[in-house]
């Protein structure tokens, strides 16, 4: 028994040294202000200064024929004084004519004609054309669709006879509908007008107007001349004839803008109306 116990101390002595010799590990240390948890992110690029003025690229221009009304720059209106000088030239511009796209040309140098106050960028297209831009976005989220010329004429007439207009010579031109400002109500819009050839005073009978009406009720009259009276040259108010050049979404907020002219017998003008406040927005053309 003796033998026993002191076999069995012998071999737990035995154990014990072989455990007190075996090697420690100690955990290697991170790198100085590296985290032990995650490897570290390859540095970044700081980030360049802002530039003072937007590149060209952002600059959107309109052009009608061949005048520069203006543009946008980041959704912003800009007037045609404020942009004009840093346009490139040559500049690709598409050409659109009744809501289609036609084709790419290129837009020259602008020019200022001090005579008229007009800005001029002239086109390389040979086919006529509504306007020309550089906007990359849906110009036409929603069509101008014909509309009832009857009804168009009742509205037309009943609006010159409330301004003191009676039994005049209608004429439609166009007269067309869609949602102008997207809030699911339909809006016509009315061109008319009854005469031909400009002349430097007012006529009676003859009357120009661009309506636009939405639920039954004329909302705004654009650019509008109605002769009540016949004038001479140093009396009376030029006879102007305004038209609808096409509704387009020019700024990119997905409402549609209305774009007119409105000519005399030595000039003409082009406007951009914005359909909720009914204030246009940039223009441009111009005239003695």
């Amino acid at each position: 028994m003796k033998k026993l116990i002191v076999l069995l101390i012998g071999v737990l002595m035995f154990a014990t040294a072989c455990v007190n010799q075996a090697p420690s590990v100690a955990p290697t240390a991170a790198p100085s202000g590296a985290s032990s948890a995650a490897p570290t992110a390859a540095p970044t690029a700081a980030p360049t200064a802002a530039p003072t003025e937007a590149p060209t690229a952002e600059l959107v221009p309109l052009v009608v024929g061949s005048t520069l009304l203006g543009g946008v720059k980041n959704g912003q209106w800009i007037k045609v004084e404020k942009m004009y000088k840093a346009l490139p030239a040559p500049l690709p511009l598409v050409v659109y004519k009744d809501q289609a796209e036609l084709g790419q040309g290129d837009g020259g140098k602008v020019e200022y004609e001090e005579p008229t106050g007009a800005y001029f960028l002239d086109i390389n297209y040979a086919k006529p054309y509504d306007f020309a831009t550089t906007a990359n976005w849906d110009l036409f989220p929603r069509k101008l669709v014909n509309s009832s010329i009857p009804d168009a004429e009742k509205v037309v007439a009943q609006y010159l006879g409330d301004h003191g207009l009676a039994n005049p010579k209608i004429e439609i031109q166009k007269a067309v509908q869609t949602d102008l400002d997207n809030d699911g109500v339909t809006e016509t819009i009315i061109q008319s007008y009854n005469f031909k050839n400009f002349t430097p005073y007012e006529v009676k009978g003859h009357y120009s107007l661009v309506l636009v009406v939405k639920n039954g009720i004329v909302v705004k009259s654009l650019d509008e001349y109605i002769g009540t009276k016949t004038s001479n040259f140093e009396t009376g108010p030029l006879e102007v004839r305004s038209a609808l050049i096409t509704a387009a979404d020019f700024n990119g907020d997905g409402k549609l803008e209305l774009l007119t002219s409105s000519g005399y017998y030595e000039g003409e003008f082009y406007y951009v109306y914005d359909t909720t406040t009914w204030d246009f927005v940039i223009s441009g053309g111009g005239g003695l």
